[in-house]
């Protein structure tokens, strides 16, 4: 599921410089999500350090909830991956806690699958004989 909009961080005077944007949140198993966006950074000294999308989180996904056509997750835990650690310049380590994440799949919904769209889409989802997705479960936003 692909979520728009913008956050930037700065910090450490000016040596933390972050912007992430258009998060993507992808269901690959029963209790587990990946949190991806498209990330501008620089590393500890001012070089660039990432220009891309870069999977940010691992989630550990609670009991999921139905609510008026959709499934709800709330608090799931999130550790940095190494990526995500690189992306934030190396201030936090992989492995790391982040805080929770909570989000809103709605039901019922019909999305293109992207070419890259594994087999785990079956596993978690359902596609109808068109290509689109039936139940909103595992969805990427194509090309980013």
């Amino acid at each position: 599921m692909s979520f728009g909009g913008a956050a930037s961080f700065t910090g450490h005077g000016g040596l933390l410089d972050l912007t992430i944007s258009n998060p993507v949140i992808q269901v690959t198993g029963a209790r587990t999500a990946t949190l991806s966006a498209y990330v501008q950074s620089q590393a500890y000294g001012g070089s660039p350090s990432v220009d891309g999308r870069v999977v940010l989180a691992n989630l550990t996904l609670p009991a999921a909830t139905t609510r008026g056509g959709a499934i709800v997750w709330t608090d799931a835990a999130a550790t940095l991956t190494a990526a995500g650690a690189e992306a934030f310049g190396g201030f936090y380590s992989a492995g790391e806690s982040l805080d929770p994440v909570s989000f809103t799949f709605p039901l019922g919904a019909e999305v293109p699958c992207d070419t890259a769209t594994s087999g785990a889409l079956a596993a978690t989802g359902g596609s109808m004989p068109d290509g689109t997705v039936a139940r909103g479960t595992s969805m990427r936003h194509p090309g980013r």
